[in-house]
């Protein structure tokens, strides 16, 4: 079922205040433009309210997962005094050195929601376009990195597929104990503006048809070494 216009935006306040990203698509049979993406973008200054920073998103039933190339991707924009964070064992630690060394407060931002409306072929496409889109004009603006939260698997599976610099995660967490992970990450936006140039359309599902059968192929390798253990 697709998203309403009040399902995107369901309170008014947010739209009215702060920065948002809104695609709209232009019918040709019709007057008026329809709004197909949405996202809300939060400046730093804005932090000590941000969702990711929140008690149900920052604390210890969070498994730490950032990885050398993560640590290498932070470094290399330069936005940290002393510019590269030592390694950390948990999200409450790493937030906390990052608040602590973070000094080029213009260069981050958090986007939430992001959300598309239609049919099933066509969430996945307005998807795909609204990153790129969304990318570009975060990047042209002169924000370096931008702060997610997600748990949409067509994204997951087709970062999975790209540069593990342009898009690293910092943790992840069943939040709601129905088996669906939650994952708190990072954009690196002059990458995903590459990434999403590099790429049309129908790329696009090709990678993440591939990360699929990939991740299929090994979960059938490992419970067929699972059942000759138990055999033996």
């Amino acid at each position: 079922k697709g998203e309403k216009w009040y399902e995107m935006l369901p309170l008014l306040h947010l739209s009215q205040t702060g920065k948002h990203f809104i695609l709209l698509k232009h019918p040709t049979d019709e007057a008026f433009p329809t709004l197909v993406s949405s996202a809300l973008i939060q400046d730093w200054s804005k932090y000590e309210t941000w969702l990711s920073y929140a008690p149900p998103f920052c604390n210890d039933k969070w498994k730490y997962s950032l990885s050398r190339r993560g640590y290498e991707g932070l470094a290399e924009l330069h936005i940290f005094t002393p510019p590269a964070l030592s390694k950390c064992d948990s999200i409450p630690e790493f937030d906390n050195k990052f608040q602590l060394q973070f000094s080029e407060k213009q260069a981050v931002c958090e986007i939430l929601r992001l959300t598309v409306s239609g049919n099933i072929q066509q969430k996945v496409y307005f998807l795909y376009l609204a990153q790129k889109e969304l990318m570009s004009v975060l990047h042209q603006i002169g924000y370096k990195i931008g702060f997610t939260i997600i748990e949409q698997p067509f994204m997951l599976q087709f970062y999975q597929s790209i540069d593990p610099k342009a898009y690293f995660h910092s943790g992840f967490c069943e939040l709601n104990d129905d088996g669906t992970t939650i994952y708190r990450g990072f954009w690196n936006f002059e990458l995903m503006v590459k990434v999403f140039n590099d790429i049309d359309f129908r790329r696009y599902k090709h990678a993440v048809r591939a990360i699929r059968k990939l991740s299929s192929a090994e979960q059938a390798n490992s419970e067929n070494k699972a059942s000759s253990i138990n055999n033996v």
